[in-house]
């Protein structure tokens, strides 16, 4: 018995290693992938210089232009330091591969920033290979990627919004949360409603820019079913949102829902004009809605 134990326990280890072997090579990996975007932010030639090989190259791969050599690419890179001035270089990884022993391939977007705004974005591919027990850099391959059209600035004034908040009494707990897609294009909303705990409703409401109209306008969705447009408007320091919305059952609504900015941790909410099917409905009240954290 002790022997069929011995045998199961060193064939489990057996297969153990070499995933334990992976994980830390992938580890190691990602601090010198770290390292290269924070010798670039730094703007610091030696160590940028200590990652790389003696024959790394640079290639971009759709002009054909290649820089050869450590001194060479260091020097190219030196040039794109003015760029960096007052802002951020950030690379999100895609993926990670080890085509043979020794080797490893790291793929992703390096993105030049400022204030959140994505000014530059790169198709990046980084080639390692490990001498002396040392992963280096040697290869770095890069495509310019077309960055979409920037709606940030229609938007900008609804930025507030950004975060967690809250409305509640002692029946119901509405929870929003709010924040920029990926481009900053669109603001993201998820709304949640709960009765005594008991989720009751959710649903995404997506604030945009329509170019046709030249006006912010908003689409929301919700679990029942039912889907609905906003058209937005700002007076007197109160955004206006005209909403026509479609129930799950097929009946038509229309309400207009204000929104009026307090501070940075509050704003009030109220809802005036709604109906449904023509028939109208009270008002909803100024109520105040909290941000968390």
């Amino acid at each position: 018995m002790r022997s069929v134990i011995l045998l199961t326990i060193t064939a489990m280890l057996g297969f153990a290693a070499p995933v334990l072997a992976a994980d830390t090579e992938k580890e190691t990996i990602h601090k010198r992938v770290d390292a290269f975007v924070d010798a670039l932010n730094k703007e610091n030639p030696q160590a940028l210089s200590s990652l790389l090989t003696d024959t790394v190259t640079c290639i971009n791969p759709l002009t054909g232009k290649v820089v050869h050599g450590k001194t060479d690419v260091v020097k190219f890179f030196e040039m794109e330091f003015p760029q960096l001035k007052g802002k951020k270089l950030l690379f999100i990884e895609t993926s990670m591969a080890f085509p043979s022993v020794g080797k490893a391939i790291v793929d992703g977007a390096s993105e030049l920033t400022e204030k959140d705004v994505i000014l530059k974005r790169q198709a990046r591919r980084l080639e390692l290979v490990k001498l002396n027990d040392t992963w280096y850099i040697n290869a770095i391959k890069e495509v310019d990627v077309q960055l979409p059209p920037n709606m940030y600035s229609h938007l900008k004034e609804l930025s507030w919004l950004v975060g967690d908040w809250r409305d509640r009494d002692e029946h119901v707990q509405i929870t929003y949360s709010t924040k920029w897609d990926r481009f900053r294009n669109f603001l993201l909303q998820h709304y949640k409603i709960d009765t005594y705990g008991v989720e009751v409703m959710e649903g995404q409401q997506i604030i945009g820019w329509d170019p046709l109209e030249n006006t912010i306008r908003s689409w929301v969705y919700d679990s029942d079913g039912g889907y609905g447009t906003g058209t937005w408007s700002q007076k007197d320091g109160s955004w206006f949102v005209k909403l026509h919305f479609v129930l799950s059952t097929g009946q038509k609504c229309s309400a207009t829902n204000i929104y009026t900015k307090r501070d940075d941790k509050s704003y009030i909410y109220s809802s005036v004009d709604r109906e449904v099917n023509g028939k109208k409905l009270p008002n909803i009240q100024p109520v105040t809605v909290v941000k968390e954290g």
